[in-house]
């Protein structure tokens, strides 16, 4: 029988072997106590993602779950990769950001990579999201102490243990992704598809190649133009995508389980055009080409609008150097100043007056707080009393008259224009063009997108391109393109300017057609 003295002696003898341990970095072996209770959880839920989502989250008050949102939840285990478009507010996002917290929880071996088109999708919305749902979850059913935040829980990952992860991947990190194994499951969430490139998908094939119990995958989007690889699954192109379940969550669906209400759907219908493909997209969830005939297309547009949140993030859009001015008329239309640079539009100042000297001091309030800053004015109409006002007081001011005739003809060389607004409008077709490179930065701005990629083009009786009326642009947009107008102004407008006498200014005050 042990005393008390031999006790205390072995006790000291364990401290002294602890101390040596640590001193040769070695960490002491330690017995882990298995929590049964959220064992028994994980074996519960994990071939069950819905069960998961009714039993151990409380949503909201009000909060239920769509019938879309059921079907995947329901399907995603059996079918193996579901690819899921509609809407926007189709509740994509919420629905991926449940099954993030499905895996990590219900298996002790699984790894879920979430990637997504462009990296501010990951950070300003799904995760967001997913640490949202963080808070909804029954705790207490799990079996085990909610995670700590900066800890287990953090920004872009959750980290349970080594072997039990969520994280987020850049989407052009393909070996990242396709070196994704985990003995029991692996999860691949992929955030708006459409844009995401080819090499990403294939990259999932090394997940899926491998010996495991669950390998998943959802990629989810608004539909885009038809084309990419998110666009050639969700069509099954040529019977080569018969592996995916594909969901198509409608505008119907979405109005009847209160997703988006008819009045965003309405408004949306007034700015973007009921014909364009923007409206086909983001409301009714279906993939649409732009016309042939549209000048601007929507894809060019969106891209430009990614590189401008990467360079704002990284605050490398540049310095206002020039200020596109468009100058209403009257009616509807709103005085618009466009504010970047050769490179990237940064900001606008919208104005609802007549007073064209109201427009002179804002303007010129710009210039002065951006000196290096030169201007270009719309001169037809009352935009000449502008300009004239401006190059009075020796600001750096250009003459834009759209209905001028123009000498030029485009890139190639062998198309001409009808007038100077055919021609900025096709230079900044040329400038958004992907295969030119396109540096251009634009901001994420629907009513610009509408209006961009709304006006087509002809070519007139000899042979030049002539772009859309205005009058036919308000008809279909119930409004001019006032914000697109003041953007090319500074972008592209420079090059098309006209050199008036400093004495005697002469313009046009007609439509231009």
């Amino acid at each position: 029988m042990l005393t008390t003295q031999s006790v205390n002696i072995l006790e000291e003898e364990l401290k002294q072997c602890e101390a040596v341990l640590r001193s040769r970095k070695v960490k002491p072996v330690t017995t882990v106590t298995t929590n049964t209770k959220f064992k028994k959880f994980q074996k519960t839920y994990q071939s069950d993602p819905l069960a998961f989502v009714h039993d151990v989250i409380d949503l909201p008050y009000g909060w239920t779950l769509a019938p879309h949102q059921e079907e995947v939840l329901g399907s995603i285990v059996e079918k193996q990769r579901v690819a899921l478009r509609g809407p926007r507010g189709c509740r994509k996002t919420s629905t991926a950001s449940m099954l993030v917290w499905w895996s990590v929880l219900t298996a002790e071996d699984t790894k879920n990579p979430t990637t997504a088109s462009a990296w501010r999708q990951l950070e300003e919305y799904l995760w967001p999201e997913i640490h949202k749902f963080h808070k909804f979850l029954n705790w207490d059913l799990i079996g085990r102490e909610p995670l700590q935040r900066d800890k287990e829980l953090k920004t872009l990952s959750i980290d349970i243990t080594e072997s039990q992860t969520a994280f987020a991947v850049a989407s052009n990190d393909s070996d990242k992704i396709e070196g994704v194994h985990a003995n029991f499951r692996v999860f691949i969430i992929i955030d708006e598809s459409k844009a995401v490139k080819d090499a990403t998908f294939d990259a999932l094939e090394g997940s899926f190649s491998q010996p495991c119990d669950q390998v998943l995958a959802l990629s989810m989007s608004t539909p885009g133009p038809m084309m990419g690889r998110f666009y050639d699954i969700c069509t099954n192109k040529e019977n080569r995508y018969s592996d995916w379940h594909t969901k198509h969550v409608t505008l119907d669906d979405c109005l009847i389980s209160n997703c988006v209400s008819a009045t965003w759907v309405e408004a949306r219908r007034k700015q973007w055009g009921e014909s364009s493909a923007l409206f086909r997209n983001h409301v009714l969830g279906e993939f649409a080409q732009d016309s042939e005939r549209v000048i601007i297309p929507l894809h060019y547009v969106e891209a430009a609008q990614q590189r401008w949140e990467e360079r704002e993030r990284a605050q490398a859009l540049g310095p206002i150097d020039t200020i596109g001015v468009d100058v209403a008329r009257g009616g509807g239309d709103k005085t618009i100043i466009a504010m970047g640079n050769a490179s990237a539009i940064i900001g606008y100042r919208e104005m609802d007056v007549r007073d064209t000297m109201e427009v002179v001091e804002a303007t010129l309030g710009i210039m002065n707080n951006h000196p290096m800053a030169r201007g270009i004015v719309d001169v037809i109409g009352v935009g000449a009393g502008v300009f004239d006002r401006l190059r009075q007081i020796g600001k750096k001011v250009l003459a834009f008259n759209a209905a001028e005739k123009s000498e030029n003809t485009d890139r190639s060389g062998t198309r001409a224009f009808k007038n100077r607004r055919a021609e900025v409008w096709w230079r900044m077709r040329e400038a958004l063009d992907p295969m030119w490179n396109s540096i251009i930065a634009l901001p994420p701005d629907d009513t610009l997108t509408g209006e961009l990629t709304t006006p087509v083009y002809k070519e007139d009786g000899m042979g030049r391109i002539q772009v859309q009326s205005k009058e036919e642009i308000r008809k279909e947009l119930d409004r001019s393109t006032d914000r697109a107008d003041a953007t090319i102004m500074a972008l592209v407008g420079a090059d098309a300017c006209s050199q008036y006498d400093t004495e005697v200014l002469a313009y046009q005050d007609i439509e231009e057609e």
